[in-house]
């Protein structure tokens, strides 16, 4: 027979407990003097309030994961790219949702299982196991965001150090107490309470991240339209002498301003080369790469044009490698790489969570749809870019401040799908498909002739020109269509007047190969193909000539000495600001065209690394360290476990002829080398 205990005179009072026939009184229960128990297991709303005050703390830690691994050692990845710019507040709101909803199907069967044994033992009241179950499944809930937060751990690693973790500190989470009891409500809604708190903090620091309201006196200072063609090598250009007229807008807008026949990008892939050209600082200086964001103080001119007062927006087509994750967004008030990462949905919440990628694939394993994944393989089309960057301009029209506006294009990137608008001009084969467009396909083709015995290597040689002349002419169609949306973009603006009071850069990050060295691609060499790249400053434009020209003596210009693309920063904030000492490494490039007599040209460097991760943006099986710098009317290419090329840029601009073994440019070779130590110190010999 159980007897019912005697209801206690105070809450607070412990109650007398019977325990079950054979049973020992457990560590808890002898506690209870001390700490007063209530009830065989959770009640579903106690349940729920410890889920939710659970989930905003796992949220909150996954939070601290991201940030110490982007903000602490500067870690990037591919998942990090689309991260909403949201997340101080969507990952804690999101991890809080799939929490709750993961822990109730949990915890369910064995509160069901409680619920029915008091029924049946009603006066057996003793804490059951529903109580450890419940704490180990919201610590292991609690770990498991954390734990999957940080990279390159093993896929099972996350879930059984959760599994530990969360069994460690289930008592932690969950006590069978009164205190528990009225604490956990109060860490509910401080969990809610904090949310708001983290919704309200990154509204305060969006809306003080505009740059300062700095008026100059005097003239108005100018603009800054400054426009990247991806991927354009500078000899596929009609401009640059090519023999099919793929650029003709670009031609005439060229005679409107100074053009640089050999200017040279700082690496022969997109991350390095936009971070060179922004800071003024070599590859092997900024340290940007792929697993590795620009982290320096040093600033960009994105960031010192802001400080002066400059409105600046930054709207880019390829969407990873200028990736604000990657710090090439620094210093704009306005930037847009994935569009949708300043949305706020389902599919950005869970995109943006560690437990989101899971709860999809999981509802899809019972037949529920969620959600589609963003595409990862986006890009958006030239026609867009110009239509959202002439946007952002006519928006800027009641704003006193200058403006400096960045828009990246990619159209001739790969894969080279020509637009569909643009009428055929050199391709003349049937619709490509994305696989058949790219330069993998090329790759193929060079990995097949390496392999092929005497007997194919004719035959295989043969399919490596054709692709190689498929995808050029894909190459050049795409260049024919930009060219033609880019002029177009020009041309409008100056016929409204913008361009009265607005310098403009047309430029390009690196080249392709098409077969040239047996390459194909970029990313994988810095032969001519990869590094040389078109150059066009344009002045402020007025609308109709009724009005003197003060450039009238730089329009038409066109310098043959080598530059480099880092020289960039000093360059505009010299013709922007002129009088303010730049912060910026580098020489000012206006001294080629305010002179007439001839400027003695400065060694010019390109790098490429060998990089940490493996990217679908250029082959690595076969990348080495390598250095190339331009001097003496010659480059010379250094290599880390290659012998050391050198190439006349006058007489071999295809680089066929290597000239570093003959006797007579061993000179050559040592002071090139000197100068290169000399350009960016570095150890050399490994």
């Amino acid at each position: 027979m159980t007897t019912r205990p005697e209801p206690s005179s105070t809450e607070g009072t412990a109650p007398e407990v019977r325990h079950a026939p054979g049973r020992r009184p457990g560590l808890l229960h002898r506690r209870m003097v001390r700490e007063p128990v209530v009830g065989r297991a959770p009640t579903w709303s106690e349940a729920i309030s410890a889920a939710v005050a659970v989930g905003v703390l796992s949220g909150v830690l996954e939070l601290g994961v991201l940030m110490a691994q982007m903000q602490g050692i500067h870690y990037v990845d591919w998942t990090t790219l689309m991260i909403s710019r949201h997340a101080g507040w969507l990952i804690p709101a999101t991890s809080a949702v799939l929490v709750i909803l993961a822990a109730i199907p949990m915890m369910a069967p064995m509160l069901a299982l409680a619920a029915w044994r008091m029924r049946r033992s009603p006066g057996v009241i003793e804490p059951g196991p529903a109580w450890g179950w419940t704490g180990a499944v919201l610590g292991f809930l609690l770990f498991l965001g954390p734990m999957l937060a940080i990279r390159g751990l093993h896929p099972i690693a996350p879930m059984a150090i959760a599994v530990g973790l969360g069994y460690r500190t289930r008592r932690l989470i969950v006590r069978p107490t009164l205190g528990w009891k009225r604490q956990i409500p109060i860490a509910a809604v401080a969990g809610i309470g904090l949310l708001g708190l983290l919704v309200a903090t990154q509204w305060h620091v969006e809306a003080s991240a505009k740059g300062p309201a700095v008026f100059r006196a005097g003239k108005p200072t100018p603009n800054l339209l400054w426009i990247v063609l991806d991927t354009l090598r500078a000899d596929r250009m009609s401009l640059y002498g090519y023999h099919r007229p793929t650029t003709p807008r670009l031609d005439a807008w060229a005679r409107r301003g100074i053009t640089f026949e050999t200017a040279r990008s700082t690496a022969p892939w997109t991350l390095p080369s936009h971070i060179s050209m922004f800071t003024g600082l070599w590859p092997s200086e900024h340290g940007a790469c792929v697993d590795r964001a620009y982290h320096l103080d040093r600033p960009t001119i994105a960031e010192h044009l802001r400080d002066q007062g400059y409105a600046t927006a930054g709207i880019v087509a390829n969407v990873r490698m200028c990736n604000t994750s990657y710090g090439v967004g620094r210093g704009f008030d306005h930037y847009v790489d994935y569009p949708w990462r300043d949305e706020v949905s389902l599919e950005m919440a869970l995109t943006s969570s560690a437990l989101g990628p899971m709860a999809i694939s999981l509802a899809r394993r019972v037949g529920f749809h969620l959600i589609d994944f963003y595409p990862y393989d986006y890009h958006q089309p030239a026609t867009t870019i110009a239509a959202e960057g002439r946007q952002w301009i006519e928006s800027q029209a009641g704003d006193r401040r200058p403006y400096f506006l960045f828009l990246n294009f990619m159209d001739v990137h790969g894969p080279y799908l020509p637009m569909a608008e643009t009428p055929q001009r050199f391709y003349h084969g049937p619709p490509p498909s994305k696989d058949s467009a790219r330069p993998e396909d090329g790759w193929k083709a060079a990995r097949a002739l390496e392999a092929a015995d005497p007997a194919q290597h004719d035959a295989r040689q043969k399919e490596v020109e054709a692709v190689a002349r498929r995808l050029g002419d894909l190459y050049d169609e795409c260049l024919s269509g930009l060219d033609d949306q880019v002029g177009r973009l020009l041309e409008n603006l100056r016929e409204e007047g913008r361009l009265a009071n607005t310098w403009v850069v047309i430029t390009g990050d690196h080249g392709e190969h098409f077969g040239e060295h047996g390459h194909f691609g970029h990313g994988s060499s810095l032969y001519n193909e990869q590094t040389h790249v078109p150059l066009i400053l344009i002045p402020p434009t007025a609308r109709d000539d009724s009005h003197p020209d003060r450039f009238a003596h730089a329009r038409g210009r066109r310098i043959a000495a080598p530059v480099s693309l880092r020289d960039l920063p000093s360059t505009m904030t010299g013709l922007l600001l002129p009088g303010d000492r730049s912060p910026f490494p580098g020489q000012n490039l206006a001294r080629h065209w305010r002179s007439n007599a001839p400027v003695e040209p400065d060694a010019v460097l390109s790098q490429l690394d060998e990089p940490r991760l493996k990217g679908d943006d250029f082959r690595t099986s076969d990348i080495l360290w390598m250095e190339a710098i331009v001097a003496e009317d010659h480059t010379m290419i250094e290599y880390s476990r290659r012998p050391t090329e050198l190439f006349s840029l006058k007489f071999d601009p295809k680089q066929q002829h290597n000239l570093a073994d003959r006797p007579e440019q061993s000179e050559r070779r040592a002071r090139m080398h000197k100068r290169l130590d000399e350009l960016c110190p570095r150890d050399r010999d490994r």
